[in-house]
C-alpha cells in the first residue's frame, strides 16, 4: 500500500479518518492495524489507510500520520470513557477537516458548546485542542493536533457541524499558528428546516496574532454534499471577536456580531483587519462595535481602522454601527477627564472607522461631584424655620417681654436629582419670640439662631457612589401678622454658613476609578413669603389654607481633586411655591392636634460647576412634591407654663421621606 513511483504521487494520497475513541462505523481488519503499528506506540500510515481503533477507549497513545498526498483527512473527537490523543499530522497537500462535534444522522441531535483551540496559549501544548460534544455526552477525549509540516496543512476548521439538530454554543479560539482554509463556527446542509433558528449563539475568539491570509472566517455556512461546496448564510448572535491589531483574513463574513478590540498601544490610522482575499465582506443586518480598552492611549481625533476589505464592504439598512468602552460598555470615555464619544461608521465601500470625537462635556460622573451642593439640607431648615420654628415661636411668645424657646426636627429624605441624593440630618432653633398685640392684629417677632447637620449618600444609575456630612449655621428671624378675622402674613430671613466634606472611591479618570476627598466651605442665605387664613369652621375647629414662597442661595465655591482638576462651582438658587390646607382641633386646655397636605414644585434648586471651561452634568432638585403632616400640642399635668410640640411631616415626589419634630416652649 505503499509508494510506486514518483509518476504515482497522486495516487499516494492520504485519506484517514482518526476517532481518538471511536464509535466503530467502519470495520477494518486487524491484521492490517496491526502492520503499521510501531513497538513504540505510534502509528504510522503511509497511504490510503483508514484506521479505526478497536474498543471504546483511547489510552493517550501518540498516532502520527505521514504522506505527501492530496485526499482528505477528517479528524474527530473522540467516544466517552476517552483521555488524551495527541495526532501530528506531516503533510502540507493533505486537506484536514477539523471538527469540534459532528452529527450528520437525521435525527435531531443537537451539536452544542465544544470548543476547539488552535495554538493554545498554554505553550505546554502546541497546536490544536478539540473537546468533542461534552454537552451531548460526557467524558469525551481530548484530541491535540499538531502541524508539523513545513508550509502549513489546509485545515478547515469546524466548531460544530450538524444535520437537523441545533448547532450552538460552540466556540474556536485562536491564539496563534497558521490557518490556510474554512474557519466555521457553525455549519449545516442546505435542505435542512429553520437553518438560521439552528444555528445560534456561536463564536470565534481571535486572541493572538495568527497567520490568517489563507483563512475563510465565517460565523455560519452550509455544506453540500453533491458539489462539497460551502456557502455562507446568516444564523442567529453568531460572533466574532478580535482581540489584537493588524490581522490579515482572507474571506470574513456571516457574523451576527463583530466585536473589534483596538487594544492598548493603537495609534491614529491603524488597521485592526483586513480582509485581502478578493471576495467582498457583506455587514447586512449584523452589527460592528468598536471597543476601545479603558486605558487606551488615543487622542481625540483619532481614526482607527475596524475593517478594510479593498474589495467591497456591504451593509444595509438594518446594519448597526457602536463604539463602546471597553469597561463601561457605553459610547463615552475619558481622556483627563474630558469626554469623548466613540463613533463607528461605514465612510466609503471600503472601510469602516472609529473615531474618537470631543464632546465638549466632562465625564458624566463629575455630576456625583456636585450633588451634595443641591440644597436638600439648607431646605429642609428653611422649611423647619417657617413651619414648626414659628410655631414654637408663638406657643412660647409672651406680651412686652422676650420669651426663650427651643425646636429641633430630624429627617430622613431622598432628593431626586436626575439620580438621587439620600441626606439624613436635624435642624434646630433656638430664639426669643415676643407678640404685640393691637386692636385689629397679633404682630410676632423673633430672632433665632440655627443649627442644622446631617450626613448624606449620592448615587448616579451607574452605580456611582459619593458620601459625606454637611453642617450650616447662621442667625434668622420670624415675623407674622395675623389679623383679627383670622388672615395672616409671614416672612422669615436668615444667613449664616454651609460646611460640606465629600468622598468617592468610584471618580473616573482616563477610564480608571480613583480615590477623591475634598471640603467645601460657602455662604448661605434664604427668605420666604407667606399668606393665608384661619377660619373657625365650628367651636375648637380652625382650618387654614396658605401660599408660601421659599428662596435659598448657595454661594459658589471651588475645589481640587487630586488628579490636578480644580472645579469652580457655581452659586446655588432655590425657588419653591407651596399651597397646602390644615386642620386643627382643640380637645380641650391642654391638647390640641393638626393634620394637613400641600403641594410644593421647585422651579431650580440645580447645582453646576465647570472645569476647563467644561460643564458638569447638573443635578437639580427642580421639580414637584408633595406633603402630609400631622402633630399634637400638649402642655404637661400641673404645669401651664410648658408646653410641647410633637409633629411628623411626609414627601413624596421629587424629595421623598419624612420628617419628625419636637418643640419644647416655655411661657415667662
Amino acid at each position: 500500500m505503499g509508494s510506486t513511483g514518483k509518476g504515482k504521487k497522486l495516487h499516494k494520497a492520504i485519506s484517514a479518518l482518526i476517532f481518538a475513541v471511536s464509535t466503530g462505523c467502519f470495520m477494518w481488519p486487524a491484521a492490517v492495524q496491526s502492520e503499521y503499528e510501531h513497538h513504540d506506540g505510534t502509528v504510522e500510515v503511509p497511504a490510503r489507510v483508514i484506521l479505526i481503533k478497536k474498543g471504546d477507549e483511547q489510552v493517550g497513545r501518540e498516532v502520527t500520520v505521514k504522506g505527501d498526498g492530496e485526499a482528505d483527512i477528517w479528524a474527530y473527537g473522540g467516544k466517552p470513557g476517552g483521555t488524551t490523543t495527541t495526532l501530528n499530522i506531516d503533510g502540507s497537500d493533505a486537506f484536514v477537516d477539523v471538527y469540534g462535534g459532528y452529527h450528520d444522522d437525521v435525527s435531531a441531535v443537537p451539536v452544542q458548546k465544544n470548543i476547539i483551540e488552535v495554538g493554545a496559549a498554554d505553550s505546554s501544548v502546541v497546536g490544536w485542542k478539540v473537546y468533542d460534544d461534552p454537552a451531548k455526552q460526557s467524558g469525551y477525549s481530548t484530541l491535540h493536533i499538531h502541524d508539523t509540516s513545513a508550509s502549513g496543512l489546509k485545515m478547515n476548521v469546524i466548531a460544530g457541524h450538524g444535520k437537523y439538530g441545533d448547532v450552538s454554543g460552540n466556540i474556536i479560539n485562536i491564539h496563534g499558528g497558521k490557518l490556510n482554509n474554512y474557519v466555521i463556527a457553525a455549519e449545516t446542509k442546505p435542505d435542512t428546516p429553520n437553518i438560521a433558528g439552528r444555528l445560534h449563539d456561536n463564536t470565534v475568539n481571535i486572541f493572538a496574532d495568527a497567520d490568517l491570509y489563507n483563512a475563510k472566517i465565517y460565523g455560519s455556512m452550509l455544506f453540500n454534499d453533491t458539489y462539497r461546496t460551502r456557502s455562507a448564510v446568516m444564523g442567529t448572535n453568531n460572533t466574532l471577536n478580535t482581540y489584537v491589531p493588524n490581522l490579515t483574513i482572507g474571506e470574513l463574513g456571516a457574523f451576527n456580531a463583530y466585536n473589534v478590540h483596538v487594544p492598548i498601544g493603537s495609534v491614529s490610522g491603524d488597521t485592526m483587519v483586513t480582509v485581502v482575499g478578493g471576495a467582498s465582506t457583506d455587514i447586512s443586518s449584523s452589527t460592528v462595535n468598536g471597543i476601545l480598552d479603558k486605558t487606551s492611549s488615543l487622542p481625540v481625533g483619532s481614526v482607527v481602522n475596524l475593517l478594510v476589505n479593498d474589495t467591497g464592504i456591504t451593509d444595509n439598512d438594518a446594519t448597526v454601527y457602536y463604539g463602546r468602552h471597553g469597561d463601561s460598555g457605553l459610547p463615552t470615555g475619558d481622556i483627563n477627564g474630558i469626554m469623548y464619544v466613540l463613533e463607528v461608521s461605514r465612510p466609503d465601500a471600503n472601510h469602516v472607522v472609529m473615531r474618537i470625537v470631543d464632546t465638549d462635556e466632562l465625564h458624566f460622573n463629575t455630576e456625583n461631584l456636585i450633588s451634595f451642593r443641591v440644597p436638600v439640607l439648607i431646605n429642609r431648615g428653611a422649611d423647619f424655620l417657617s413651619g414648626s420654628g414659628a410655631a414654637s415661636a408663638a406657643q412660647a411668645a409672651g406680651a412686652q417681654v422676650y420669651t426663650p424657646f427651643f425646636a429641633a426636627s430630624g429627617s430622613n429624605m431622598r432628593q431626586i436629582t436626575g439620580s438621587y441624593v439620600d441626606m439624613r440630618g436635624y435642624s434646630m432653633v433656638l430664639g426669643l419670640s415676643k407678640k404685640i398685640d393691637t386692636e385689629k392684629r397679633r404682630v410676632l417677632i423673633a430672632p433665632v439662631f440655627e443649627y442644622g447637620r446631617g450626613s448624606f449618600d449620592s448615587y448616579l444609575d451607574d452605580g456611582t457612589h459619593g458620601w459625606g456630612k454637611s453642617s450650616y449655621y447662621g442667625m434668622g428671624i420670624v415675623c407674622r401678622t395675623t389679623f383679627n378675622d383670622g388672615k395672616f402674613y409671614e416672612t422669615s430671613l436668615r444667613g449664616g454658613r454651609l460646611k460640606s466634606d465629600y468622598s468617592t472611591n468610584d471618580y473616573i479618570f482616563n477610564g480608571i476609578k480613583t480615590r477623591q476627598d475634598f471640603d467645601s466651605s460657602t455662604s448661605y442665605y434664604g427668605a420666604h413669603f407667606g399668606l393665608g387664613r384661619e377660619v373657625e369652621w365650628k367651636p375648637n375647629h380652625k382650618f387654614t389654607y396658605y401660599g408660601k414662597f421659599f428662596y435659598n442661595y448657595t454661594g459658589p465655591e471651588t475645589f481640587r481633586l487630586s488628579t490636578g482638576q480644580e472645579f469652580s462651582a457655581d452659586s446655588v438658587h432655590s425657588e419653591r411655591f407651596r399651597l397646602g390646607v390644615r386642620e386643627s382641633h382643640g380637645l380641650n386646655e391642654k391638647n390640641k392636634y393638626y393634620f394637613g397636605a400641600a403641594f410644593e414644585y421647585e422651579f431650580d434648586g440645580t447645582a453646576r460647576a465647570t472645569c476647563n471651561g467644561r460643564s458638569t452634568p447638573a443635578p437639580t432638585a427642580r421639580g414637584a412634591s408633595g406633603m402630609l403632616e400631622m402633630g399634637w400640642v400638649f402642655k404637661p399635668q400641673g404645669n401651664d407654663k410648658m408646653s410641647i410640640d410633637i409633629s411628623a411631616v411626609g414627601w413624596v415626589g421629587r424629595q421623598r421621606g419624612i420628617m419628625g419634630r419636637v418643640g419644647f416652649n416655655w411661657m415667662f
